[in-house]
Formats: C-alpha cells, structure tokens, sequence
C-alpha cells in the first residue's frame, strides 16, 4: 500500500514561480498586501443590506467593527444571530444570513428542518459544508478531505457493536482513571479542560483505534496535539477570507504547517496497524480485531484511491477530533455545572449507587440512570457544541424550500440550534439550568440526550445528523458516573462567580483554565 503523504510541489511552484520572476519582492509583497485590503476591508463595505438571493444581511464588516470599536465580527456570531433570530425568523419567519468562516451562510426558520430529514447527501451535503468550513483540502491535500466513507462506517460497523465495545470503555475508562488520578488518597489539582481530554481520548481510542493504542500514551498525546492544531492551526486561520481563492489556498497551506507535522506524528502510530489489518483481511484471518479500524479496512469504497492507508488514517483522525473534542467540552460544562449547582451531586450520586449496586458497570446500569440522562439532555441544550446546526452546502442544482425561496448550488445553510434551545416558545424558563427538566413520570417520558426533535437539535437533524451521538452519549455518562461515584471534586483556588465560554466562529468553547481538585471517596 502506498504511504505517502501529500504532495506539496503545487504550493511550492506557485511560491517560487512568483518569486523567481520579473516582478521585486517589495512589489509582490505591496500587491498581496493590496489584495487583502480590497478582499477583507473594502468590498465588504459595498455589501448591500440584502444578498443576492434576498436574505436580509445581519453583521458588520471587519473595517465597520472596527471603526465603531466593536466587536471582531467572528467573534461577535452571538450577536448577530441573536439579533437575526429575533429580526427575521421570529419577526417575519424569513431566514437571514451572517458571515461565518468567511462564508456566507442562510440561517433557516425551523419549518425549513424537514428539508434536511428529505433530502439525501447529494443535495444537501454535510461534508462539502465541513469541506468549505475548515477548508481541509487547502490545509492537509486530497487525502485529507471529508468524505462520506468515514461518517458511513460509524453509522454501520460502529453503531451496530456498541454493546461489544461497552467492557472495553469500561476497562478504559478505569485505566484513564488510573494514570490520572493515581492512588488520590489527598486532594490532587487538575487543569479541568486537560483532565476531561485525557479521559475522554482514551475512552473513544478504544472503539477506533483498539485497546494497545488506548493504552499506549505517546499515541494519546499525539492525537491531542492533532485536534489542538486541527482547532488552531486548521480551523483559525482557513476561516480568514484572504482574498482570491488561489491566494487562499495558498494562504492556507503555509500557515497550517503545525497541523500537518501533528498528522504525521499521529500516522506513525496509526499506519502500520492499518497495513496489519489489510494483511488480516488479504490472508481471510477469522479472528479479526474490532473497532474503527477494522471497519474502514473492510468498508467498500468508491475508488481503490479512497480505500489506501493514508486515506483511512485521515478518517481516524477526523473521526477521533469528532468524537473526543465534543465529548471533552461536554465533560467540561458538566463538571462546570455541577460545581455551580452543588445540590445536585447527591442525587445523582444516589442515582449512581443504586444503579451499579444492581447491575454492575454495565449498559444496564447506564440506562438505569435517568437523572443523569435529563443532566446531560439539558446541559447539551444550554450548551450545544455549535450555536448552528444542521449546516449543509446545496448541491446539484439548487434547492427550493417552498414556492417563496430557493437557494442556489454553492449556498450554505444552517440552524440557530442554541436559540432554537433557549426559545420561551419552547422551553419555560429557557436560561435556567434545570436538570430535572427531561424527566417525567413515566420512563416513556424521559428522552434520551441522543434522541433529536425540532426544538433539540445539538445532534443536528434530519438523515446526516451526528451518527456518533450514541456512543459520545455512553462514554460522557460513563465517565462522569464514575467520577461522581468515586470521588469528591470541588474548584481548586477562587470559585468563579459564573460560568464563562467562548463562541469563536459559531463554535463554543467551554472555559479551559480553570481547575479542579479531586480526592478518592471513602465509601461507608
């Protein structure tokens, strides 16, 4: 199998094409810099208030926002679609659009929703939308783009097995423990944001990449150090819109150099098992290994170029940032809450004890676990991964919504999940943490933190939302039912008077500093 990685020579010609010829330095330099005043500053003060397919424009330009000492304009997302939601959605029941990655995106009313439960990827595509969101063609070449193989594997290799990985995460999820915790016989001090990553990558490595990369902790680090340069290195600078797309391209590539080197340490790892599982399946080995793996290996691709072992190393890697990185913040937010709002430790504490006394640390005990279930179900409601969802790129022609808007090939489209969350219209007292508010009396009544409708949408909607929901779901309450049950844990240093997040480009970022002292739970 070839292992080669991607071929930079077309980046590079570019550069020294236009170095080594007629033109100076100082006037290519004055002629980018040019470029990128027109493109960033300029043109976007042009903008008429409505686009051209007459969706009312909510935002300021860069230059605006800076002349009225506001706000950056990827910063101010919240702002705007607040504001948009509350203008054209709630006002007029029309879509608006705002900026975000660069891109000019349609925030759609919630009766569009069933256009994403009818229509299949090749209209409305999931991947072409992350393809123009983090612009990873650009960044990491055409091996490392998105693609469909890897969301269809989770949905029918991963899915189907969840109750064959469940002893593994459980094994896991004590060794995690272990290696971070130790013996903790005193109170020990966390960074909350490096703990709960911990956690969680060894939890999810197991299902992907099977238990001797879990258990092997340079392999760890270096998928960490892959979703933290994916985050800033390909996801902060492709959202810059540095003018013609060559020129962007190019832009990309060259400052994305850190993501490329945390690929490259991470493949270490990751191809030689992957050319082992080829090997298993050419020799029609029987017992086979299961996880991620195993099931790209062995999925029907659409070109032998989309089956190599570099291809199927890129997947792992999206599919480990996909997984691992969500749940991370969701452990953050949980242990964040939870310190806020003290008095509800012991019930679910209670909850915990009954449930494991009975059943062990089983499925079984998880879905003996309501309250913590609701816990989840409504901190995902409060804080969704994205304050979008169900965001699609229009392929194939266009699409028409209803006989009043159509949007064209090319359009990005999405859905203000985290004020859809927080509507009075939809939920009493929308802005109130209350934990108890998925339980009712019957279990019948009790949805779980995976099951989507048009008012929950922190999972997406429709036939692409997240296919990995359920095992991000079984893993954050597995780990945080051992942790309530095993240790006692309060804030290390000042309590913070409020909880903080970041919304960068639409994404929400949980506080990452602050820290966490943990100590091992005598039990009577």
């Amino acid at each position: 199998m070839d292992n080669t990685t991607w071929d930079s020579s077309a980046h590079l010609g570019l550069v020294g094409s236009l170095w080594q010829g007629q033109y100076s330095a100082s006037k290519i330099t004055a002629a980018l810099l040019t470029i990128f005043v027109v493109s960033n500053l300029v043109l976007p003060m042009a903008q008429s208030k409505y686009t051209k397919n007459n969706v009312l424009r909510i935002g300021k330009s860069r230059l605006m926002a800076w002349l009225s000492w506001d706000m950056a304009p990827w910063l101010a997302l919240e702002k705007y679609i607040s504001k948009g939601y509350k203008q054209a959605i709630k006002g007029m029941g029309k879509p608006f659009a705002v900026t975000m990655c660069g891109m000019e995106t349609n925030v759609l009313p919630e009766k569009y929703l069933p256009s994403l439960r009818g229509e299949d990827r090749e209209n409305l595509s999931l991947c072409q939308g992350f393809e123009n969101m983090f612009n990873m063609t650009a960044t990491t070449g055409k091996d490392g783009r998105h693609d469909h193989v890897e969301i269809d594997v989770v949905a029918k290799y991963i899915n189907p097995r969840l109750s064959a990985f469940f002893a593994r995460q459980v094994a896991l999820a004590d060794y995690a423990f272990d290696v971070n915790f130790g013996d903790a016989k005193d109170w020990k001090k966390f960074n909350t944001f490096e703990l709960g990553a911990s956690l969680i990558y060894h939890v999810t490595a197991t299902v992907l990449v099977g238990d001797e990369l879990a258990r092997n902790e340079n392999y760890i680090k270096s998928v960490l150090d892959y979703s933290k340069s994916f985050l800033m290195s390909g996801f902060v600078w492709p959202i810059r819109p540095w003018g013609p797309q060559w020129l962007r391209e190019w832009t990309y590539w060259m400052c994305t150099w850190a993501l490329r080197r945390d690929i490259n340490r991470a493949f270490k790892f990751l191809l030689p098992v992957i050319n082992e599982r080829f090997d298993l399946v050419a020799n029609n080995a029987q017992d086979r290994p299961i996880d991620m793996i195993q099931g790209l290996v062995e999925s029907e691709v659409p070109s032998p170029e989309e089956g190599t072992p570099i291809r199927h190393a890129h997947r792992i890697l999206h599919i480990t940032f996909a997984a691992s990185a969500v749940s991370s913040a969701m452990i953050l937010h949980t242990l964040h809450q939870t310190l806020m709002t003290p008095q509800y430790i012991e019930p679910l504490r209670e909850e915990i004890n009954v449930a494991v006394a009975k059943h062990g640390w089983t499925e079984r005990a998880l879905a003996n676990m309501p309250f913590l279930e609701s816990y989840i179900r409504e901190l995902l409601r409060l804080y969704p991964p994205s304050i979008l969802t169900g965001q699609r790129t229009i392929i194939n022609g266009g699409h028409k919504f209803d006989n009043d808007f159509f949007l064209p090939e090319g359009s990005r489209i999405a859905f203000p999940a985290m004020f859809i969350h927080t509507d009075e219209d939809h939920y009493p007292e929308p802005m109130r943490f209350n934990p108890y508010r998925f339980m009712g009396e019957k279990a019948i009544d009790n949805p779980a933190a995976t099951r989507i409708d048009s008012k929950y949408l922190s999972f997406g909607f429709g036939k692409q939302a997240c296919p990995g929901r359920w095992m991000a779901v079984r893993q954050v309450k597995l780990i945080l039912a051992k942790m309530i049950d095993g240790y006692d844990f309060k804030w290390a240093g000042k309590v913070p008077k409020e909880i903080t997040r970041t919304i960068v480009e639409g994404q929400i970022f949980p506080d990452i500093t602050t820290q966490i002292s943990f100590k091992k739970r005598v039990k009577a």
